[in-house]
């Protein structure tokens, strides 16, 4: 009998800092997105961020804000 071992090395590390007020709306909504709950060995994972800077994109010329 012959065996095999397999062994995938896949990492992809996502960090996205909201306001505390709707951090549980946006994990969800990006859990539900993402299907990661049917992707074998992912994970999300939720918690306090110690220290961040804001930053904003520019706008742009002709475009309209949502």
């Amino acid at each position: 009998m012959s065996s095999s071992i397999v062994h995938e090395e896949w990492e992809e590390v996502e960090i996205v800092i909201v306001p505390s007020g709707k951090a549980d709306e946006i994990f969800e909504c990006l859990y539900d997105k993402t299907d990661i709950g049917k992707v074998r060995g992912a994970f999300m994972y939720q918690s306090k961020e110690v220290q961040s800077t804001v930053f904003k994109l520019p706008e742009i010329p002709g475009t309209e804000s949502k």
